[in-house]
């Protein structure tokens, strides 16, 4: 009796355990693909540090969202200002349009293999359509007519001047944004993006300066309306880029965009006085633009990330404080002394960031 009964409790639980397993009550759920997963790298049938990435998710590692987003925006204004820093030697013996297609040829390149390597080099060739009209706008826009103005703006006005003039455009990213992407632009962002300006112009324009360059008032001119036509590009750029970046990997984004803007730039030094050699100023100015190109190319991806991942207006003023870092890495490699304007201006920043934060 007692073996009979054991018999049919046994048989009643391995029927219970085929009808949870008919119904689908038990089973683990199928392994979900964030779509918040498009990062550096992310390949599911890539190598394994292309699947490590994949599975670096900001909201599993830092907690929420967004702190990805501005972390990568702040790297993008680090890596900005030591590229500017490293371009600006050069842009007395180089053409503009010729030195910003060296930076894009040496970016590119890294880029590619970059691609190569952790096997998304297909994934160029896979970007939809609607997100490859974004990206090719903002080549055109910010890299190819907004760079090349930033850097004949510093060549004109010194980097002093240029940077936090054209370091506004989070004003423009904001309005464009809050019309165009219907994204929140609340008071404490607004008043964080004022307080970046008004620290980055702080430190750009201490007071007793002397000037950094000897330029007749046309010259002057002329360079602060690049520099703002430089602002006006990358705003408009950060806000076209901005919907791409929600179905494309940044790191195949930018692999699209610099060799676009190595096309562009090249067709375009026909205007101006025609292509040059990268390796024909000899060996110390290749190495100068190769890092120039390397770090720009960085730059570049960060901005990216940090505009799919803390949207468009918080990423620009994120960004902008790259003269912040400029005047320290100034200071180390020329000489230039902080003031006190250029501490407060660093205050202010840093108040404004953590208000945009």
């Amino acid at each position: 009796m007692r073996r009979a009964l054991h018999y049919a409790h046994h048989h009643r639980s391995r029927q219970r355990g085929l009808d949870r397993a008919d119904s689908g009550i038990g089973r683990s759920p199928p392994r979900r693909t964030d779509s918040s997963c498009l990062c550096l790298g992310a390949s599911a049938s890539g190598p394994k540090v292309s699947r490590f990435l994949c599975r670096f998710n900001a909201t599993r590692v830092f907690g929420y969202p967004h702190v990805m987003g501005e972390a990568a925006s702040l790297a993008c204004a680090v890596l900005w200002a030591s590229s500017t820093v490293a371009m600006r030697s050069q842009t007395s013996r180089i053409p503009v349009v010729a030195l910003n297609a060296i930076r894009a040829l040496y970016a590119s390149v890294v880029y590619l293999l970059a691609l190569a390597l952790l096997g998304k080099l297909d994934g160029i060739l896979r970007v939809p359509a609607d997100a490859l009209a974004g990206l090719l706008g903002s080549v055109l826009i910010g890299m190819a007519i907004g760079d090349s103005m930033h850097i004949r703006a510093m060549s004109l006005i010194g980097v002093s001047r240029s940077m936090p003039i054209s370091s506004t455009y989070p004003i423009w990213t904001a309005i464009i944004a809050v019309i165009w992407l219907d994204e929140p632009v609340t008071v404490w962002i607004a008043s964080g993006i004022a307080l970046v300006v008004a620290g980055v112009f702080l430190v750009a324009f201490p007071r007793g300066a002397k000037a950094t360059s000897t330029v007749d008032g046309r010259s002057t001119r002329l360079g602060i309306a690049l520099a703002f036509g430089a602002s006006a590009c990358w705003a408009l750029s950060t806000v076209i880029v901005k919907p791409a970046m929600s179905s494309v990997d940044p790191l195949v984004a930018n692999g699209l965009r610099l060799p676009v803007a190595l096309v562009v730039l090249i067709a375009m030094s026909f205007f101006a006085g025609g292509p040059v050699n990268p390796l024909g100023f000899g060996r110390k100015v290749a190495l100068i633009l190769l890092a120039a190109g390397i770090l720009s190319g960085l730059s570049g991806a960060f901005w990216l990330i940090g505009v799919r991942d803390a949207g468009a207006a918080k990423a620009a003023a994120l960004s902008s404080t790259a003269p912040i870092f400029a005047a320290p890495l100034a200071a180390l490699t020329v000489g230039e002394k902080m003031t006190r304007e250029t501490m407060l201006g660093t205050l202010l920043t840093v108040v404004g960031v953590w208000l945009v934060m």
